[in-house]
This record gives C-alpha cells, structure tokens and sequence, in this order.
C-alpha cells in the first residue's frame, strides 16, 4: 500500500480534485478568489470520503476536517506552484504511505512520519515564501493567477 500510495492515489486523487475539480473551478470563474474555490474544492474531496462516516461514526467528524484542511493545503500548493500536479501529487502519496506505515507498524510511527512532513515542508516552505515576496515588492508586481 506504501508504493500504491505514492504511484496511484496520490497521482489519482490530486489529478481529479486539484487538476480537474479545482483546476477547472478557478478555469471557469476567473473572477472568484482562488482560495474559496479552494475551500469548495476541499470540501468535495472530504465528500468523497463519505464512507469514513461508516466506518468510524461520529468520530469521522475528525477526520473530514482533516481531510478538508489537507485538500486546502494541497490546493494552495497546486495554484502557488502555477498549476503543477507533481508536488500535490508526491506530497498526497506521502501522507497517505505515512498512514499506511502507522497501521502496518504503530500510530506513533505514522503519526512522527506526518509530523516530520509537516516540519520539513514549514521548514522549506517559509524560505521559498520570504524569497518570494521580497523578489514582488523589488519588481513592484503583485501575484497573480496562472489561469
């Protein structure tokens, strides 16, 4: 399930919810802010992970604010990456094969595994960020959307 997660639904999922769901939402309302487009597009990815609701009862609550805050994360990294799918994509499978690793071995070890995403992606994010936005404010340009 670790090599299904980063070769299959990582790709899959983030091809579907960002390329084409969010992708296609910033596509046809050009005019929207792209992160309430975002947030839409998140919500019908935890939608589609009704079936939590099942398995786990009212504790699913849980996890579609997690699976909300997730698709709002990797809809900010598809639109601030100019539309590419291959970090949602890589980032997705990865925490999906953290999950799998903490089922298969403890939920410690998933639970660091994730943490340790979450650390090296603030770690390397926050310079990329300061880099960005002083080279905006030296050419005077504001952000702008690739669509």
């Amino acid at each position: 399930m670790v090599a299904a997660s980063f070769l299959v639904v990582g790709p899959a999922e983030e091809y579907l919810f960002r390329g084409f769901v969010y992708g296609g939402l910033l596509n046809i309302l050009k005019g929207r802010h792209w992160f309430s487009l975002a947030f839409i597009s998140s919500l019908l990815f935890a939608a589609a992970h009704l079936y939590y609701a099942f398995v786990y009862g009212i504790a699913s609550l849980v996890q579609f604010a997690d699976l909300v805050t997730f698709g709002m994360a990797m809809a900010a990294t598809y639109y601030l990456s100019g539309g590419n799918l291959l970090m949602p994509a890589m980032i997705h499978g990865a925490y999906d094969a953290a999950g799998f690793i903490g089922v298969a071995t403890s939920p410690e070890a998933g639970l660091f595994l994730r943490g340790l995403m979450m650390f090296i992606g603030l770690v390397a994010s926050i310079p990329l960020l300061v880099q960005e936005v002083r080279k905006r404010r030296a050419s005077g340009r504001r952000f702008t959307s690739p669509y």
